[in-house]
């Protein structure tokens, strides 16, 4: 086959018998010879180039173009320069290796550069030369070039400046810079925005109109807080679902904390009392909740209100500058509505210096009337039912120690008035009520310092039922009965002075 180029020739020399076409086996003609020579010297100009002087030093295994003394495995010196898409080291008598097409403003010949690629694929690029040389990156635009990255001698990097002061200094070429980046479908991206106010936005998924893009910050791969599309902050939850565990931030101001078997809100002023929660109505302070010394205050510029989901509660209030306890209903004042406790849940003691006033305006009675003989007989019959006795819970909290009580039993009021013709449940002296319990196990909690969660023993509660349909089918139907004394006493007290208004008349007749 006709070797035509360099690179065609086989290390070989038997095999190299055709030169460009001529044959030199053993045996040819001397102008054969002669021709093949020549052949032979325009395939080496051609293949190192015109005018370029190329020497091999076997000895050291090196090669050099332009210089008789190679110094490394390759040296190219300065009559080896070409004027464009070139290679050039040590051009001009600097230390300089330049790659690629030949700047219109090129690189300072003072300073120098190394690549080195080693065993493990690793790219190095170094500057050295000057005390602050740089690497230095141009791109260039017709026939001008310009600077558009370098790495200077401290080892920070700027892009768009030639001054980076810090690690990385991006600078724009108008009043903002931006950094983009970007999956696969580029219409879709995230920018940073820099501009000369020293303002820094973050927009995520710029040019996308999908619906439920987000802004999201991972920690070790997990996903920790989210910017969501309508704007709101979400921390530890991807979400705005109240039951989902994780607090956030919404656009309108709504803050909403959820946790699970654990305080979601924790509030500490160190030092001195003051407000821990300040609340305001269109700027101006209604009320707060303070710290003062190991109290909480609450406090209101006119009331504090306490309503329950149904509307019933209670507010203060004063009545001739004394505090006054006023109960409302369906968040209103309600005049003769409301309890203090209920037959379930009762209330021990009332420490109070006076007695309870209680409404007896004959505007607002009707159907006055004087005991029948039933009733006398019925009140004669209980006034002879005051019996002493101690109260089982306070016997087993307090033994021998639990007081001693006088009073009726309900049942045996219950009794006399049945005995007398007459159903006490028609009276108000007489009263009964009745619930439903269950009860109820919570397990253990364990200690959790991270998070905040304190530990806590397993315990037992009971939960109430005030109505048979709201309770479930094992719970417990419980009655309890009671007497309003004040009722019962007048009551017993109007049957004695009707007894004694008849004895003194029957003593008056047998006198007279």
């Amino acid at each position: 086959m006709a070797k035509t180029k360099i690179s065609e020739y086989d290390s070989t020399a038997a095999n190299n018998t055709d030169i460009d076409g001529i044959n030199i086996a053993e045996g040819c003609a001397p102008s054969g010879i002669n021709n093949a020579i020549r052949e032979l010297m325009a395939h080496l100009k051609d293949g190192l180039g015109a005018g370029t002087p190329v020497y091999l030093d076997a000895t050291n295994n090196r090669l050099g173009v332009g210089t008789t003394s190679p110094t490394s495995k390759l040296t190219v010196d300065t009559g080896g320069n070409a004027t464009e898409d070139y290679i050039d080291v040590n051009s001009g008598g600097g230390n300089r290796l330049r790659l690629g097409y030949a700047f219109t403003t090129a690189p300072s010949t003072s300073q120098a550069a190394i690549v080195a690629a080693d065993s493990s694929g690793n790219l190095d690029i170094s500057s050295r030369g000057n005390a602050a040389s740089a690497i230095q990156f141009y791109t260039s635009a017709g026939s001008s070039a310009a600077e558009r990255m370098r790495i200077d001698s401290s080892g920070n990097v700027g892009i768009g400046t030639s001054l980076p002061d810090v690690n990385l200094s991006i600078a724009g070429s108008s009043a903002s810079s931006q950094i983009q980046l970007s999956g696969s479908d580029t219409s879709k991206y995230n920018r940073i925005y820099g501009d000369n106010s020293g303002i820094m936005i973050l927009s995520a998924d710029a040019g996308n109109t999908a619906a439920g893009s987000s802004m999201r910050f991972n920690v070790d791969a997990t996903e920790r807080v989210r910017i969501d599309s309508s704007g709101n902050f979400l921390v530890g939850k991807t979400t705005t679902a109240l039951n989902t565990t994780g607090s956030y931030i919404a656009a309108s101001g709504l803050t909403a904390l959820t946790t699970d078997s654990q305080r979601p809100l924790i509030l500490n002023r160190k030092t001195n009392d003051g407000d821990l929660i300040e609340f305001n109505q269109d700027g101006s302070q209604v009320g707060s909740i303070k710290n003062s010394t190991t109290n909480i205050d609450i406090t209101a510029t006119t009331d504090v209100r306490i309503i329950g989901g149904s509307g019933a509660g209670f507010r203060t209030g004063s009545s001739s500058n004394n505090l006054a306890l006023i109960p409302l209903r369906n968040s209103a004042d309600s005049d003769n509505t409301g309890d203090i406790g209920i037959g379930s849940v009762r209330f021990d003691d009332i420490f109070a210096t006076n007695g309870t006033i209680q409404t007896s305006d004959e505007n607002e009675k009707q159907n006055i009337a004087s005991l029948t003989s039933a009733e006398i007989t019925a009140a004669t019959a209980i006034s002879k039912l005051f019996k002493t006795f101690k109260w089982k819970d306070k016997v087993e909290a307090k033994g021998d120690n639990a007081r001693t009580h006088t009073g009726l039993i309900a049942q045996q009021v219950q009794s006399a008035m049945s005995d007398a013709g007459l159903d006490a449940t028609k009276y108000a002296f007489w009263c009964s009520d009745t619930w439903w319990e269950k009860y109820v196990d919570v397990a253990a909690v364990e200690a959790d310092e991270e998070n905040g969660i304190e530990a806590k023993d397993a315990y037992t509660h009971i939960e109430r039922y005030y109505s048979e349909e709201e309770a479930p089918s094992d719970a417990t139907e419980r009655t309890r009965l009671g007497v309003r004394y004040p009722e019962l006493l007048a009551f017993i007290g109007a049957a004695t002075e009707q007894r004694l208004t008849s004895i003194e008349a029957r003593l008056d007749a047998l006198e007279g």
